[in-house]
């Protein structure tokens, strides 16, 4: 009778046992399904951030509303890709500079242009001379010269530029709303991380007519 027992007692303990180490298993493999879960749900939720990010860009652009100043963020693979012509420029300087594109961590390509010079003070010129001197100075980082000599005419421009080009992150909610009232209503909070820049030509002359900053992912 006593070996029996003793049996019975074997058998639910090995069975607590089992149940006890089946019990860790599904516990562990739980955690590790969810902690793989979210990494995916953050995965998507990163892209999406990247992908509105891009677009919002791009439709300031192509509609010019002169307002977004965002970092692009694109993919190595995105510079070869890319039907954006200032983008491919970034990535044909890489070839030339023979920098390796797998190597990149931002980039930024400016195209200026120089606006019209007024000038109101201009000393007088003999056009009835052979040969003159005149001097142009729009502002104090702009000196131009013309002279003429003999049957020849010289442009002696003198331009000054200091680009500062600064890039720096600000929290943003993702879905514009009318108003708190209607973020409020819709309880939408969400926030992302936006790249943002700001571009300061030190000569006012200087005019910026399309920018590029972009910021490589993985």
């Amino acid at each position: 009778m006593l070996n029996m027992l003793t049996l019975v007692s074997t058998f639910f303990n090995k069975i607590n046992s089992y149940l006890i180490l089946g019990l860790i298993i599904g516990l562990i493999s739980s955690i590790g399904y969810i902690k793989y879960q979210n990494g995916m749900i953050n995965g998507l939720d990163t892209e999406i951030v990247r992908l509105n990010n891009n677009n919002i860009q791009y439709l300031s652009i192509m509609n010019d509303y002169g307002i977004e100043k965002r970092a692009l963020q694109l993919k190595l693979s995105d510079l070869n890709t890319s039907n954006d012509k200032l983008i491919q420029e970034i990535n044909n300087s890489a070839k030339r500079l023979k920098v390796a594109q797998n190597s990149l961590k931002s980039a930024a390509i400016i195209k200026t242009s120089i606006d019209t010079i007024l000038v109101t003070k201009v000393e007088p010129i003999d056009t009835l001379a052979c040969d003159f001197t005149a001097t142009l100075e729009p502002n104090s980082l702009t000196t131009i010269i013309i002279e003429r000599k003999s049957d020849s005419l010289y442009c002696k421009p003198n331009i000054e530029n200091q680009v500062s080009l600064l890039n720096y992150n600000k929290k943003e909610y993702r879905n514009q709303r009318k108003n708190w009232l209607s973020r409020l209503i819709h309880w939408d909070w969400k926030k992302d991380e936006i790249d943002r820049y700001e571009l300061e030509n030190t000569n006012n002359l200087i005019k910026n007519t399309d920018v590029r900053v972009i910021k490589i992912v993985e």
